[in-house]
């Protein structure tokens, strides 16, 4: 499983970029990143790890926790 910040900044995206990509919002982004989105729905992770060209599964796990 990758960090999310550590994957977005691979691909050279902002969070702002990632949000405008996934059509997430970026303060969604945001508390993914700080471990804060217990509650996030699994098309948001597919938007999200989409945008990236990732798996979920590589984002957040196959349990769907991000990593920190």
């Amino acid at each position: 499983m990758m960090n999310l910040k550590v994957a977005r900044v691979i691909k050279g995206f902002t969070q702002e970029r990632l949000a405008e990509k996934s059509g997430v919002c970026r303060t969604i982004i945001s508390r993914l990143e700080q471990n804060k989105g217990e509650n996030i729905k699994n098309d948001t992770k597919n938007k999200i790890a989409d945008a990236l060209n990732f798996t979920v599964d590589e984002l957040f796990g196959k349990d769907g926790e991000v990593e920190s």
